[in-house]
């Protein structure tokens, strides 16, 4: 529930597609930037993600949050890799020549926009980079520094920064904004409003 915004929760009812109309007119309350750069060859990321509130929002614990995903993964084994998959047709129709009828595996599956994991602070980000009454238009940063491992395929990583609401439930952690970046030499994004 956004209770500065409306008053029905955001749950799926009557599927996605209603929600989406709902609050495709919302506007967020905060902008998220996201800058760095990689070196290919170290395999070094340094990277900064800025949070800046438009609005003013009621007070409370926030998080700033970043992420890094891989997309395509594709590796052998299962449960790691290869996807169980108990239609023949339909593996054979989506993923033809990779179906094991034998152990009902679709091998060498590509596992689309993995989480290769959170660059700072777990799941929901570190406190203390937000404070509970965020200022408008006054710029909140977190930097890591990140050594990519050798076994991800840099030519298909982005990050992930978002900022929610933050709290003992998960009724209380609502995302307010989130923004996506491809991994290049130069990252910069426009910020996200």
């Amino acid at each position: 529930l956004y209770p500065w915004v409306d008053t029905i929760p955001y749950m799926c009812v009557n599927g996605f597609d209603s929600i989406a109309l709902r609050v495709s007119g919302n506007t967020t309350p905060v902008s998220i930037g996201i800058q760095g750069t990689y070196n290919s060859t170290t395999r070094q990321l340094n990277v900064t993600a800025t949070a800046t509130f438009s609005q003013s929002v009621p007070s409370g614990p926030m998080r700033l949050s970043l992420y890094l995903r891989e997309d395509s993964v594709i590796g052998t084994g299962y449960p790691a890799y290869d996807q169980k998959c108990y239609s023949a047709s339909w593996a054979n129709l989506y993923y033809p020549g990779q179906y094991d009828a034998n152990s009902q595996h679709i091998l060498g599956y590509p596992h689309m926009n993995v989480n290769r994991g959170s660059l700072i602070g777990g799941t929901w980000g570190p406190s203390g980079v937000i404070p509970t009454s965020p200022v408008i238009n006054t710029p909140y940063s977190t930097t890591v520094t990140y050594t990519i491992p050798s076994t991800f395929n840099d030519a298909r990583l982005s990050l992930v920064a978002y900022v929610a609401n933050y709290g003992s439930t998960k009724f209380d952690k609502n995302v307010l904004n989130a923004q996506e970046v491809k991994i290049t030499p130069t990252i910069a994004t426009a910020v996200n409003n």
